[in-house]
């Protein structure tokens, strides 16, 4: 059976383990396979040169802006669920693993997506080890090839020898077994209820101040996490935009006198340190930069669980001056 078979087979199966969740926030990006492939899209292809090719028609719900611009941080959370597919399908035991780095950058800082335009996404696997996995994705615009950004996902994939027997030499017969069991409907998400979003990942409370710091406290809820009930990467760094994002405009408006100016994510780097359930409660602490460096004003966040300060992750990322 070659690689796509293989894989479509793979997320078939998904839909069936009672044991998954049915729903998870790539679901809330209208980024599962499943979704896209009635637009005419999902997991098209793949080849040597090219790796696996997700087909991606940028909902209206995730954008921002008059301009209904898609944030870096989503492209990193899609990013996120592509390139763990490509390691799922290259690796002869099936793991998803856990991340450990994602970074991505827009390539055309000017230019970042917008609503209603097809986005192909095509990862691959650079290596496959023992324990550690190293992936590489490049984002194209379909109707012009324009390269949209480029992005990198570091991989923890040591899963057990359970899973290693399970899904090595007895994949036959759980693939078997999988198949009995009746397919779970998807959840509904509606392509165009921006509002839903925007309230899945603001923050509950954010405090700013003129010296160019944030504090911005989530609560975990069941449509943040991944299919295995925990606090997915995407929403991670999501989490993070939003707070250093606070923090770089409060240095701004600090900066003009108060005027607020819009700014674009333009490259993020996210570090995971430990995992988050359902129900936790967190506070993403965030600072920038007191200059510009170059075009852009960095900004540095650190998630960590309210009640004990323990961090989950941290990210690096880097704004510039937007015109919407």
């Amino acid at each position: 059976m070659g690689r796509l078979p293989l894989l479509h087979r793979l997320i078939d199966a998904g839909t069936r383990v009672p044991l998954l969740r049915r729903r998870s926030f790539v679901h809330e990006l209208h980024g599962k396979h499943e979704q896209q492939i009635l637009l005419g899209g999902g997991y098209t292809a793949w080849d040597a040169q090219h790796g696996l090719r997700f087909e991606y028609v940028v909902p209206e719900r995730i954008c921002r802006g008059s301009g209904r611009e898609m944030p870096l941080s989503a492209i990193l959370a899609l990013v996120d669920e592509a390139t763990t597919w490509a390691s799922i399908g290259a690796d002869r035991f099936r793991r998803p693993g856990a991340s450990l780095a994602l970074d991505a950058r827009l390539i055309d800082e000017d230019r970042p997506p917008q609503a209603g335009e097809r986005l192909f996404f095509e990862s691959r696997p650079e290596r496959i080890g023992r324990t550690i996995g190293f992936e590489t994705c490049t984002v194209h615009d379909a109707a012009t090839g324009r390269l949209v950004a480029s992005a990198s996902h570091v991989k923890y994939l040591d899963m057990g020898r359970a899973w290693d027997t399970i899904m090595g030499p007895l994949f036959p017969l759980a693939a078997a077994l999988a198949g009995v069991a009746k397919p779970r409907a998807p959840p509904e998400v509606l392509l165009n209820d921006a509002a839903a979003f925007e309230t899945l990942i603001s923050p509950a409370h954010c405090e700013t101040s003129a010296d160019g710091r944030a504090v911005a406290k989530f609560t975990v809820g069941p449509r943040h996490l991944q299919e295995r009930g925990v606090l997915f990467g995407g929403c991670h760094a999501m989490f993070h935009e939003r707070a250093g994002a606070a923090a770089a405009m409060s240095r701004q408006a600090a900066a003009q006198g108060g005027a607020l100016t819009a700014l674009r994510l333009c490259s993020m780097r996210v570090n995971f340190l430990g995992a988050a359930t359902d129900g936790a409660r967190l506070e993403a602490h965030a600072t920038s930069s007191p200059s510009w460096r170059g075009a852009g004003r960095l900004a540095h966040s650190r998630l960590m669980l309210a009640e004990s300060g323990s961090l989950r992750s941290e990210a690096r990322m880097e704004f510039i001056l937007a015109e919407s």
